[in-house]
């Protein structure tokens, strides 16, 4: 114990006494541990990167160390002289402190030697190993990299050691010190594989280890185990990306991973999937078959990482084979240029260029690179034959960086492992590829796990992939032939334009099926077999069947496309036959199979459509007579879901394939055949069937034939004649537009009954054409267009069948814009407009838009068969009747308003419908006042102005079109706004420069003026639209407010399954990323205002913009941090609330670099937020605060940041806060300012020493103002309430002691180093005079004790004038409990101070005290009580000056009790106050005869004062003292030479002086010394207290 205590940090240093206080602290003696572990929290920082403190700890662990004993050619260590290792737990506390030292960890050889010795060593134990595991682990992470090559395969083989259990024989497995050091082993591993690679690149058992590890690995150590597998992936993936993997090596990891890949353990096939993304490249079939199996995996993070395996970086190119991302950047095509011309490897596949610009994919089987100036390959192409291979020069030959495995390898793999199977036709023909990875997935295939049937769409859709990334790759390589061409032939002005993925995937399926090798027709064969096996199979699901059927349809449309558009027609299309034969099966499958839902249905009769376009006029019209007859009739109910189903097939079926062939009879022209006159008699036939079925009693059946209907109509006139037009002209329209007007101007209870009688009239109308079951059969079917569009008017009162009829309306329309019927089927569009359906707004819109931008064709007879030239005008438009009084303005009179509506009802023959269409919805319907009306007008527009982009009608209109969506911005319902903030961004994408720039001028003072002009006419609120103007407008990029708009939609409506097509545009996103930095600060705020409305709209903005919130917060943090700062001071109090809530969310969890530049802002400007007049403001504001204190104090925490972190925080904050915040003058901002200063404190530690001068003056000043005012009130009225004065003053004392401020001060003290403490001596000797408050007063006075004890050799200089200001601070302080504070901390100066200036003190007091005249009672008791504290806490120095202050506490013992202390009953015998603090003072300095005698002088000297003097007492107590001295020793004092000097104080007492209690005193003296009484005199008056 002596020997831990001479350690202290004043005679060592704290290097030298690290290791010893190690020792200590795990010593078998308890105290001795204790000490040494106090000794170490007060060591303070150590260096334990220094060479002598890790060799110091290092010695600890192993004994001697090697070369440190001995002389220069002595042998070995002399046994009795060598130093053993220390116990085994000074060895884990060592080890503790190594693995914390960065030096150490490069510490060669003896760290290494220390991790072994650990964990191999004899004597270790569990803790032992488990310390060497981790600082394995430490050294791993920290040691230098050169180091690391030279020592990490012995660090590797230690590892491995303990992974295989071999340095733990005895322990168990799942023991938690087991545990922890396999977690500290992989750790290591997965460290080491990412420094020294090359290290575990060799050894190819080690994948095997750690894999078969993970099915019995402990949970807690399964984390890190992944970590290692991960890192270990990743070192296999870096040597295959600069060379390919040995082929053995290949084959075992595959092996290796097939088994884990089906594995009973989740986390087995986890490591499985992690592997085949990192390891393999992207174009490896097999383990690309591993991600397949694991998307049907039940587990979701399995799920996940069989995606990645799949999809990997979707634009990150061939990562295996170093490929690029393929984009039009110069430095992309640079990177391309350069990997093309590196060497080609085995394996790789490529793209290969023939002399005639043919390209086609190829795989390289050999290289031929000897001789670097002609290099060339042996390469075999995509479906070649096993002998079909070329040798070709390097300049032909290109990359493919498909990113993708080769279709027909994987499709080989998959039709053999799936659990569909092959079929036996494939299975006869089908044999492996002959490329090189093919062959090897075929030798792989007999061992790999069946395809299960819950990932086939997967299958499927990857397949697709695969196949649309081939014809990609050869559609750019084929154009960039062509364009190489086009260069060196002069009569070709430029490159072609680039092929849609479209047209690139039909070439690449024409390609495939018309291949001439048997190879590609295979593939193709295979592919068709799969999609016919997924949706034939009786146990598909119907996820299967849609991804089949989509699957199907894509390769079928995109092949005749493309075909077509070579060709001009179908003849010798290479997809004819195969699609003729599915149509075999496919029809059945259509009207009969269970599984198939609606759009699958559907999808698949348009595949059949397609198909009956190649087949020949007499086919194709049996075909279609076929199909209608199996159409449903009147008379069926299709009740029965078989029945229906096969309905609906059947009127699908005839749609299409109607569709197909009333093309074919307007392309036909004048021929008049007799099998395109058959074709025509069917195809009506098929039509009047089709339109008899509109009235059909089961809604869906008369829903799918409207839609029938409309697919014919679309593609060409129907093939009936024109019929009588319905008597529309008659009624000019004006009828319908007063009922309308009436109706909607009417009160809500008035409309209602208005709608209920226009429903009954409808239904009574219906019922006059014969509408219902009975009417529908009396009536004969419709055989004209104009009866077909009546009839499709009779189903738009039901609310099934209507948005079917609203499409086939606007299909016929489209497909006919100027026919008879024309006028009957717009106004029956717009009589929908006071429907409240959104989503039949959206069909209107959709029907309008299609009418709106048909161009008109030739008109056909009424046979169809000869065309001819439309001679005659066709009949005049509806009139537009602009109201006089529109519900918002549009700056457009009247009269102008009229004009334009009469111009655009001109009707042309040779015009389009737009100008009519669209001046119709903005003059009549977008301005009306029913709030219905304008909603459904503007879903109109933005359906029109989707689908109408470029149109030269509207890009004349875009001003007035803005004028009228700006109007809408304002108007009452939240969807009108959204409607029209979405129609003004498709507005701007449809306009040329010059049109954006003027209607982005109106646009921006039209959200400046509209809301003021326009809120009383429609009720509306324009906030949300300001304020995205405004973050438009602080981009510097004000065209941003139109995708700004778009994009900022909340309504529920954009979630429906209609909505989806509407809601937010892709490209919207794309344009506003580029201005992301710009927009993110103000759109982010915004995200927190509290109007709700913005701020709902921004958040969904702000989701739509950002996919990835916290990267590009981090990325902008700076400027957004900045914007956030400034708001908190903006006039507008909705910019301070939002900014101080978004601190709120933006704060927690940054680093210093983030927050440093604006740290000192921010409080300064939250501090002016918090004394903010709105009361929400400071609210969010206290948000705020709350953030940023728990910022600061994470980042000066000295636990966890760095020394130079620390500091620079606290030097940023600290002066903030003590000169801004603590003198603010506001409250409740003092008071969280004071509450984060003793956080600060609290959690800084030693890095708060340097403002420790600053701090504790300012706590010690503040403490009073700190305490509850309420105790100082009751201070003051104590005696009134009945509670002592002095027990509520140690009340509040001992609250003060206990208080945070008080720890803070505490913790000042500790970290407060000599310099620091002198500097703040002044201010506290000031406090302890000047101070306010008695919690100031007794804390100063408490702290300067605790400085005392803590730099004793610093006190010692200063003690003196302390003392001084103590003692002057003593005698004026009137609280007890202050006083005795002051004593307390004198008797600590008292300490250091030097005997004779303590002496001349004391002297001071006592003279003070044995002035009469001046002191009082309760001064003397406060001199006393000093006296008594130092004799107490500092005897040492009171006994070096026992003559200045002994004499006084003798004589002081006998002082009389106090008039007040009298009163009290049974205490009259008893010390006074006074007499008993003397008493102690005296007894506890050892006080008795001996000391009387040595201080005889003196105490006669302080005698004869008292005798002399004018104080009563003093001289009672004088005459007591004489008594008390001719006592002691049996009197020996008056045997003494001093006896006659007694012997006359004793007479002067008794010769009449005036003192208390003569009476009794005067006889005693008289007595004690023998002398003669006086003769009586003249009664005196005995005074009862001091003159």
């Amino acid at each position: 114990r002596g020997s831990a205590e001479r350690q202290s940090p004043p005679l060592f240093t704290a290097a030298e006494t690290l290791p010893h206080l190690v020792v200590g602290s795990c010593d078998s003696n308890g105290d001795v541990s204790l000490l040494a572990e106090g000794l170490l929290r007060k060591l303070g920082k150590v260096d334990i990167d220094s060479a002598s403190v890790i060799d110091a700890l290092c010695a600890l662990v192993l004994g001697e160390l090697p070369g440190a004993a001995g002389t220069a050619g002595a042998g070995a260590t002399d046994p009795q002289t060598q130093r053993r290792a220390a116990s085994v737990a000074v060895r884990v506390k060592a080890i503790g402190y190594l693995s914390r030292s960065v030096a150490a960890a490069s510490h060669f050889p003896a760290t290494l030697q220390a991790v072994f010795h650990a964990i191999f060593g004899a004597d270790s134990t569990p803790k032992l190993q488990e310390a060497g595991c981790q600082l394995a682990q430490w050294m791993a992470q920290h040691a230098s990299a050169p180091l690391l090559e030279a020592a990490g395969a012995h660090l590797l083989m230690g590892l491995l050691r303990v992974l295989r259990g071999e340095a733990t024989p005895t322990l168990r497995r799942d023991a938690k010190e087991a545990i922890a050091m396999r977690c500290a082993c992989y750790g290591a591993l997965a460290l080491l594989c990412r420094r020294t690679p090359s290290l575990l690149r060799k050894d190819e058992t080690l994948p095997v280890d750690l894999f078969r590890a993970l099915a019995d690995e402990d949970g807690g150590a399964r984390t890190p185990l992944h970590e290692a597998l991960s890192a270990l992936a990743d070192v296999h993936a870096q040597n295959g990306r600069r060379r390919a993997l040995p082929a053995r090596t290949v084959s075992s990891l595959r092996a290796l991973l097939l088994s884990a890949a089906t594995d009973s353990a989740p986390h087995a096939r986890l490591a499985a999937m992690t592997w085949a993304s990192k390891v393999f490249p992207a174009d490896d079939a097999p383990s690309r078959y591993l991600g397949l199996l694991g998307v049907a995996d039940e587990r979701a993070e399995v799920k996940e990482a069989a995606r990645k395996v799949l999809r990997g970086d979707e634009d990150g190119g061939d990562r295996g084979h170093g490929g690029t991302q393929h984009d039009g950047s110069a430095d992309a095509a640079k990177g391309e240029a350069d990997a093309d011309a590196t060497p080609l490897r085995v394996g790789e596949r490529v793209l290969h260029t023939d002399s005639s610009g043919v390209a086609r994919l190829a795989t390289v089987l050999q290289a031929h690179t000897d001789d670097a100036s002609a290099q060339y390959y042996t390469v075999c192409f995509d479906g070649a034959a096993c002998d079909a291979e070329r040798s070709t020069e390097r300049s032909r030959l290109k990359r493919a960086r498909i990113a993708r495995p080769p279709l027909a390898t994987l499709l080989s793999i998959v039709m053999r492992k799936s659990a569909l199977g092959l079929s036996a036709e494939i299975e006869q023909t089908w044999v492996a590829p002959a490329d090189s990875s093919a062959a090897a997935a075929a030798a792989w295939l007999h061992d790999a796990a069946a395809l299960p049937e819950a990932a086939l769409p997967e299958t499927i859709r990857y397949l697709r992939d695969c196949l649309q990334r081939e014809a990609d790759a050869l559609a750019r390589a084929q154009q960039e032939a062509s364009a190489d061409t086009s260069m060196k032939d002069s009569s070709v002005e430029g490159r072609k334009a680039p092929a849609s993925a479209k047209l690139a995937l039909g070439a690449r399926v024409n390609a495939l099926f018309g291949a001439d090798s048997e190879g590609g027709a295979r593939t193709g064969r295979q592919l068709l077999s799969l999609l016919e096996r997924s949706l034939r199979s009786a146990e598909a699901s119907r996820e299967l069947v849609g991804e089949a059927t989509a699957a199907l349809f894509a390769l079928v449309s995109a092949s005749e496309t493309q075909h077509a558009a070579r060709s001009g027609s179908l003849s010798g299309w290479p997809l004819a036959k195969p699609v003729a034969d599915a149509v075999v099966w496919l029809q059945p499958l259509i009207l009969t199979k269970p599984s198939l839902d609606d759009a699958a249905q559907r999808t698949l009769a348009r595949i059949v459509g397609v198909s009956s376009a190649a087949d020949a006029s007499d086919a194709a019209a049996d075909a279609l007579i076929g199909v209608t007859a199996k159409l449903p009739t009147q008379d069926m109910a299709c009740a029965a879901a078989n029945e229906l189903r096969r309905g609906l097939g059947a009127v699908l079926l005839t749609g299409y394939i109607c569709s197909q062939q009333a093309k074919r009879l307007r392309d036909s022209g004048a021929v008049a055949a007799p099998e395109i006159s058959r074709l025509h008699d069917a195809a009506s036939a098929a039509v009047c069937a089709l339109a008899a079925l509109l009235s059909h009693r089961q809604p869906l059946i008369a829903s799918a034939a409207s839609s029938a209907i409309g697919v014919i109509g679309e593609s060409a006139p129907l093939p009936l004649p024109e019929g009588e037009p319905e008597a529309v002209a008659g009624e000019d329209s004006a009828a319908v537009k007063d009922k309308e007007e009436k109706s909607v101007a009417m009160p809500p209870s008035q409309e209602k009954e208005q709608k209920t009688a226009d429903t009954q009239q409808v239904e009574t109308d219906g019922k006059k054409n014969g509408e219902g079951a009975q009417g529908a059969a009396e009536r004969p079917p419709p055989a004209d267009k104009a009866a077909i569009v009546r009839e499709l008017k009779l189903l738009l009162p039901k609310e099934k069948t209507r948005e079917a009829a609203v499409e086939a309306i606007g299909q016929i329309l489209s497909g006919e814009p100027h026919a008879t019927f024309r006028n009957s089927a717009l106004e029956a569009l717009f009589a929908l407009a006071s429907t409240k359906d959104i989503a039949l707004h959206l069909k209107v819109g959709e029907a309008l838009a299609l009418a709106a931008v048909a161009e008109p064709a030739a008109v056909t007879d009424a046979s169809g068969a000869a065309p001819n030239q439309a001679t005659t005008a066709p009949p005049p438009l509806p009139q537009i009747k602009p109201p006089k009084d529109p519900a918002f303005s549009v700056d457009m009179p009247f009269a102008e308003r009229q004009a334009a509506a009469e111009k655009a009802g001109v009707a042309e023959a040779g015009l389009r419908l737009m100008s009519f269409v669209l001046h119709r919805v903005l003059l009549q319907y977008a301005v009306d006042w029913a709030p219905l009306v304008r909603q459904a007008a503007a879903a109109w527009l933005l359906s029109i102005l989707r689908k109408a982009q470029g149109a030269p009608e509207l890009r004349d209109a875009a001003v007035h079109v803005q004028r009228v969506l700006v109007g809408l911005l304002a108007d009452s319902q939240e969807l009108t706004q959204e409607l029209a903030a979405k129609g003004l961004s498709a507005l701007f994408d449809s306009c040329d420069e010059a049109t954006k720039s003027a209607i982005l001028q109106q646009l921006v003072r039209g959200l400046q003026s509209t809301r003021a002009a326009n809120a009383a006419a429609s009720g509306g609120d324009m906030a949300t639209y300001q304020e995205l103007s405004e973050i438009a407008a602080s981009a510097g990029q004000p065209q941003l407010v139109y995708k700004l708009m778009e994009c900022a939609t909340t309504s529920a409506v954009w979630n429906t399954r209609k909505g989806v097509a509407f809601a937010l545009a892709e490209q919207s996103q794309d344009h506003l990323k580029e201005h992301l930095p710009k927009l993110v600060p103000t759109l982010y705020r915004y995200t927190f205002d509290p109007n709700p409305k913005v701020s709902v709209a921004m958040r969904q903005l702000w989701t739509s913009l950002v996919s990835d919130p916290k990267k590009v917060l981090d990325e902008h943090f700076g400027a957004v941090l900045q914007h956030m700062c400034d708001g908190l001071i903006d006039r507008l109090w909705r910019a301070r609330e939002s900014s101080s809530l978004a601190l709120a969310e933006l704060l927690p969890g940054r680093s210093l670099i983030q927050v440093r530049p604006q740290l000192v802002d921010l409080h300064v400007r939250l501090m002016r937020a918090m004394d903010d007049v709105k009361e929400t403001v400071r609210n969010a504001a206290a948000t705020a605060w709350r953030a940023l204190c728990s910022t600061c104090l994470r980042l000066s925490d000295g636990a966890h940041v760095s020394e130079a972190a620390a500091a620079e925080v606290l030097a940023l904050v600290l002066p903030v806060l003590l000169e801004s915040g603590l003198g603010n003058a506001t409250e409740e901002v003092r008071r969280l300012c004071t509450k984060q200063l003793l956080k600060l404190c609290q959690v800084a530690g030693a890095h708060l020493a340097p403002f420790t001068t600053r701090i504790v003056p300012y706590l010690l000043e503040n403490l009073s103002g700190l305490e509850d005012p309420m105790l100082n009130y009751l201070q003051l009225q104590a005696a009134n309430v009945g509670v002592s004065e002095q027990a509520l003053e140690a009340a509040r004392v001992k609250a003060v002691r206990d208080s945070d401020c008080f720890s803070a001060l505490e913790q000042c003290l500790k970290v407060m180093d000599e310099t620091r403490a002198e500097a703040i001596l002044p201010q506290l000797s000031n406090l302890l005079v000047r101070g306010t408050g008695l919690p100031t007063r007794t804390a100063t006075a408490r702290f300067l004790m605790q400085l005392a004890q803590a730099q004793p050799i610093l006190l010692r200089k200063h003690a003196m004038p302390l003392l001084r200001t103590l003692k002057q601070a003593i005698l004026e302080e009137r609280s007890g409990a202050a006083r005795r504070a002051y004593a307390s901390c004198a008797a600590a100066m008292a300490r250091a101070a030097p005997p004779e200036p303590l002496g001349e003190l004391l002297q001071g007091m006592l003279a003070r005290y044995a002035d009469g005249a001046g002191a009082e009672e309760e001064e003397r008791l406060v001199i006393a009580s000093l006296v008594r504290e130092l004799q107490r806490s500092a005897s040492d120095a009171m006994a070096k000056v026992l003559v200045d202050w002994l004499p006084m506490a003798f004589v002081g013992r006998h002082e009389p009790r106090w008039e007040s202390e009298r009163a009290v009953p049974g205490e009259k015998d008893e010390d006074g106050k006074l007499a008993a603090v003397w008493r102690e003072a005296y007894d506890e300095a050892g006080g008795n005869a001996g000391a009387v005698t040595a201080h005889l002088p003196e105490v006669l000297a302080l005698l004869r004062a008292f005798t002399d003097g004018v104080s009563w007492a003093l001289r009672r107590a004088a005459a007591f003292a004489l008594l008390e001295m001719s006592t002691l020793s049996n009197g020996a004092l008056m045997k003494r030479p001093e006896q006659a000097e007694m012997r006359k104080l004793a007479e002067m007492l008794c010769d009449g002086r005036k003192m208390r209690e003569r009476e009794a005193v005067v006889p005693k003296l008289q007595a004690a010394f023998k002398l003669v009484a006086p003769a009586p005199s003249a009664a005196q008056p005995i005074a009862s207290a001091d003159m």
